[in-house]
C-alpha cells in the first residue's frame, strides 16, 4: 500500500472544525479554546489547577493560555489566585457561572462535531475517533 502524506489535510480539517465550533459557541460568547479550557477544568478532580498544566493539556503556549484565562476571568467563568507556596504560579478554578456554562459549551461542541463531520457515517466517525485516541489525542 502506498502511503500518501496527510499533514495538510489534517491541518485543514482541524482548522475547519475549529471554525465550526466557534460558530456554535459564539451564541454563548465563547471560542473553541475557551470552551475546551472550561471543560477541562470542569472534568478535573482538582478544584484548583496550575495554569502551566492547563497549557500542556490544551497543547497551547502559556502565553496563549494566559489570554484565554484572562478573557474567561473577565466574563466571570474562572477565578485566578496565586499559589501560596510559589507566588509565581497562578491557580485557576471554575466559578459557579463557569460550571453552569460547561454543559452548554459541551452541547455546542457536539453540535459542531455532528455538523462538520456529517459526511461521515457513524461507523466512519467511530473509526476516526478510535484513530485519534490511538495516536494519543484523547478528546475532552
Amino acid at each position: 500500500m502506498k502511503i500518501k502524506p496527510i499533514g495538510r489535510g489534517l491541518k485543514l480539517m482541524s482548522s475547519g472544525f475549529e471554525a465550526a465550533a466557534n460558530r456554535e459557541l459564539s451564541a454563548l460568547g465563547l471560542t473553541a479554546a475557551q470552551a475546551q479550557l472550561l471543560i477541562i477544568l470542569n472534568s478535573s478532580n482538582d478544584t484548583l489547577r496550575l495554569q502551566k498544566s492547563l497549557a500542556a493539556e490544551l497543547g497551547a503556549s502559556q502565553a496563549c493560555v494566559t489570554g484565554i484565562i484572562s478573557r474567561l476571568g473577565e466574563k466571570g467563568f474562572v477565578r485566578l489566585s496565586r499559589d501560596g507556596e510559589d507566588r509565581r504560579n497562578r491557580l485557576i478554578s471554575l466559578t459557579p457561572k463557569g460550571e453552569d456554562i460547561c454543559q452548554k459549551a459541551h452541547e455546542a461542541l457536539v453540535r459542531a462535531c455532528r455538523d462538520y463531520f456529517s459526511p461521515l457515517t457513524d461507523e466512519e466517525l467511530g473509526q476516526l475517533s478510535a484513530i485519534v485516541k490511538k495516536l494519543g489525542f484523547e478528546d475532552i
